[in-house]
């Protein structure tokens, strides 16, 4: 009889064997997914590790190369070069950045105690720029000051969270080690420059001014910048393998030294000494741990510091040029005045220019510096007063003590000597361009040097210190990592934007510099012209643009071809109308503009008005300029020699007098303003105030031949009038009265103190040149009116060896018959 099936177990029997099935699978599936994790774990490790590396490149070459860096393809020279080089590599480095955290799926931001000032200053100066009285030149700088744009201050910031988000403490020391590479080789570059070794063969390189910082003066600062990071490398390497390194960098130093004795005037001693001063103390109270022998490089440049700011030693006499600067006190009048007008916001970023026209004090007409536009205060404190006004100055102000004090602090903080002692050196370098910046302008290449130095002792300061850094994360995992990474690549887009025009910016530059080199005047204006398609928003282009038409106007009414003259003066005027248009508060694309209405006044009758509306406004932007006061009484000269009565040539010639006097209250030793004034006297029939306002011309500028000739002129027709007027003959002889009748009868005069004071000035221009026809001529004349037939003849005959043309010569000979 057969069993019956058990059920049960054979169920249980599957259930379990199912269960293990569905376990098998399970782990399978598991296996199957970490294999895959695994997989995209390598595939995006590798990716990232390459967009680190071009992180840290870019990095790495903005500290190393930049401030060295330097081609001279271009107009606005090596601060614009450099900050073009350092406006790509921030971006390529920040949009790479951004990459790398769309492959990590969060991106991640250091938060620091200066995001706040950062953010303040930012915003202040975006409104600035917006109420800005040039916002071209706000948002991208104004020509040759691109380090002080808007544009400049947003890349910087840029570079802040790079740098901050990217280092760590190895980093630290590898950017540390490029600025010392770099700062060596602009030392080894410049003192080889100062003393006659061009190491490179380029045209714009030959020559013992030119360095890759600058000025003299910018060169000057940037090595006193450098000694504290020079000093700290030398005591930061030890052992017997960087003996050769340190032997180097003690060259080095000796040799930034070297160049600051050299310079001379340039040299600041007083930063020198500080620097020497904090690091002295540092070492001496176990701040940071010093060899002994190494804290005596200090101590002998404090010595060496001391001894050349006391005595005025002049052991390397070199070909330097003086440099033309504003005075520290001209500067502060100048930022108080702007203060009153645009107290909050200032009149904008890169606008200095407007500043200096507007609030310059009239004194400045009594110095050599009268005609010269200042575009840089001495002092970027006064600067930022004048062009960022209260709120952007104190957000500078703030950034710079919390850095500083950020940067002091964590000094104390950190446990390892090695970053003690770079730490160190970055903050003696800050308390540096900190003392400079409140002295001195600073030149775009400095700008950047200092900024590198500025934001990498606040991002070390940060990374090192012993404080715990607050991470805000964007994570591109949760659902709406679409829309972040649009905004990616929208963020992309903006940057890759912002790289072409850099590049359409440095590549119009290079064309404004090769139309400089050009030959002919079609050359420079095919090149210019290329360089407004490239980048039209510079004004400076139209400018030159402008001026090259002119100069081809001029050429073509040589050569009689009126309407080629026009339509050359045309354009001239045509460009520079569109400066204007994009710099309308710069007082010298106003005076460009009057001048070249001025001069079209030939073809078009109203162009007269024109003109003197833009002097106007030139009076308006600088109103201690004497120089449109003087142009608007020409105008008005010019506007009595179209007038047909007499009573309107009176009036206007009544008011050229008055903007005459106007510019002479400018300038009291305007010789221009006195010449012109004696003209209109001239005109006016008085004579007496012509040869006033003449003879005070020629004594402001005794060397101006013309003058003392228009002078005798006046002086000899004075003369004429007063022999042929009527006179008194009761106090002469009989035969005195008949002598008298016989020479007038003959058509002479009796020389008088008029004719004698002409002869004298005619004189004393023949002294200076013999070949002065003009005054030879004139001396015949009075010779001949007098009757002195020995001196005609003298005058007449050297005259004919001067003189080349036939018809002249033909012309002397008829008029002075038998005197040759």
């Amino acid at each position: 009889m057969k069993q019956p099936i058990k059920r049960t177990a054979t169920r249980k029997t599957i259930a379990t064997s199912a269960r293990r099935r569905i376990n098998l699978s399970s782990s399978l599936h598991k296996s199957k997914a970490r294999l895959s994790e695994s997989k995209t774990t390598k595939n995006t490790e590798q990716p990232k590790g390459l967009l680190d590396k071009i992180i840290l490149s870019c990095l790495v070459i903005i500290f190393s190369v930049c401030p060295l860096f330097f081609v001279g393809l271009s107009a606005q020279g090596i601060g614009f070069e450099k900050m073009i080089l350092f406006y790509f590599l921030v971006l390529v480095g920040f949009v790479v950045y951004i990459a790398k955290g769309i492959l990590d799926g969060e991106l991640q931001f250091k938060r620091t105690i200066l995001d706040w000032p950062i953010l303040g200053l930012v915003i202040v100066a975006i409104i600035s720029t917006s109420l800005s009285v040039g916002v071209k030149d706000s948002l991208i700088g104004a020509y040759g000051s691109l380090p002080k744009s808007l544009a400049a201050l947003l890349i910087f910031v840029l570079f802040y969270y790079l740098l901050i988000n990217n280092i760590n403490a190895q980093r630290i020391k590898t950017l540390f080690w490029s600025l010392i590479v770099s700062s060596s080789v602009v030392t080894i570059y410049s003192i080889a420059q100062l003393f006659g070794i061009f190491i490179l063969p380029f045209k714009f390189a030959q020559s013992v001014n030119f360095n890759p910082i600058g000025a003299s003066s910018s060169l000057a600062m940037f090595l006193v910048i450098s000694i504290p990071l020079l000093i700290i490398g030398i005591n930061h390497l030890k052992g017997v393998g960087k003996i050769a390194i340190k032997v180097l960098l003690l060259i080095i130093l000796f040799l930034n030294l070297i160049i600051l004795i050299a310079l001379k005037g340039f040299a600041f001693w007083p930063i020198v000494i500080v620097g020497a001063v904090i690091i002295i103390i540092a070492g001496f109270s176990k701040i940071v741990e010093m060899e002994r022998a190494n804290i005596f490089f200090p101590i002998g440049i404090l010595l060496i510091s001391i001894v050349f700011l006391i005595g005025n030693f002049n052991i390397f006499k070199l070909d330097v040029p003086a440099e033309i600067s504003l005075s520290r006190l001209a500067s502060w009048e100048i930022a108080k005045s702007s203060l009153e007008e645009r107290p909050i916001f200032g009149s904008g970023l890169s606008t200095f220019y407007y500043s200096f026209g507007k609030y310059k004090d009239v004194n400045l007409n009594k110095t050599n510096l009268w005609n010269v536009n200042f575009d840089n205060a001495m002092g970027l404190f006064f600067e930022s007063l004048a062009t960022l006004g209260i709120l952007g100055t104190l957000a500078i102000i703030i950034l710079l003590i919390i850095g500083t004090v950020l940067s002091f602090l964590s000094i104390l903080k950190i446990k390892d000597t090695e970053y003690k002692m770079i730490m160190l050196g970055l903050f003696t370098s800050l308390v540096s361009i900190i003392g400079f910046s409140f002295l001195f302008s600073f030149s775009g290449s400095l700008i950047i040097y200092s900024a590198l130095i500025l934001f990498l002792c606040f991002a070390s300061a940060a990374i090192l210190g012993t404080a715990k850094l607050k991470i805000c994360k964007l994570t591109f995992r949760s659902k709406e990592r679409y829309k972040l990474i649009a905004v990616f690549f929208t963020i992309c887009i903006i940057i890759i934007t912002l790289i072409i025009l850099g590049c359409r910016m440095y590549l119009a530059d290079v064309y404004a510099k090769q139309s400089i080199s050009e030959t002919t005047i079609d050359g420079k204006i095919s090149k210019l012209n290329q360089a407004i398609k490239l980048f039209s928003p510079q004004d400076s282009y139209h400018i030159g643009l402008s001026n090259y038409y002119t100069l081809l106007s001029n050429q073509a009414a040589v050569q009689g071809d009126k309407d080629a003259a026009q339509n050359n003066l045309n354009m001239a005027v045509k460009f520079s109308k569109k400066a204007v248009e994009i710099a309308p508060n710069k007082s010298g694309n106003n005076k460009s503009l009057a001048l070249l209405y001025e001069n079209t006044y030939l073809y078009d009758r109203g162009s007269l008005e024109k003109a003197e509306a833009e002097y106007k406004k030139v009076i308006e932007l600088d109103p201690s300029n004497p120089t449109p006061y003087l142009r608007i009484g020409l105008i008005n000269m010019a506007k009595s020699n179209a007038e047909t009565e007499t009573e309107e040539k009176k009036y206007y010639i009544n008011e050229a007098i008055k903007e005459y006097d106007k510019a002479i209250s400018k300038k009291n030793n305007l010789s221009g303003a006195y010449h012109a004034k004696s003209i209109a006297y001239e005109n006016l029939g008085d004579v007496d105030q012509a040869i006033q306002s003449l003879a005070k011309a020629s004594n402001i500028d005794p060397n101006n031949v013309e003058y003392r000739f228009e002078l005798g002129r006046l002086y000899f027709n004075k003369g004429i009038s007063i022999s042929n007027a009527p006179k008194d003959i009761s106090g002469y002889t009989e035969q005195e009265v008949r002598i008298m009748q016989i020479r007038k009868s003959r058509g002479l005069i009796e020389p008088n103190n008029e004719l004698k004071a002409s002869e004298q000035l005619f004189l004393s221009i023949l002294l200076e040149n013999q070949n002065h026809a003009n005054a030879r001529y004139s001396l015949a004349l009075l010779y001949n009116k007098i009757g002195d037939i020995e001196k005609t003849s003298i005058m007449v005959k050297s005259l004919l060896k001067i003189l080349e043309d036939e018809k002249q010569k033909e012309l002397i000979k008829q008029q002075f018959p038998g005197m040759y």
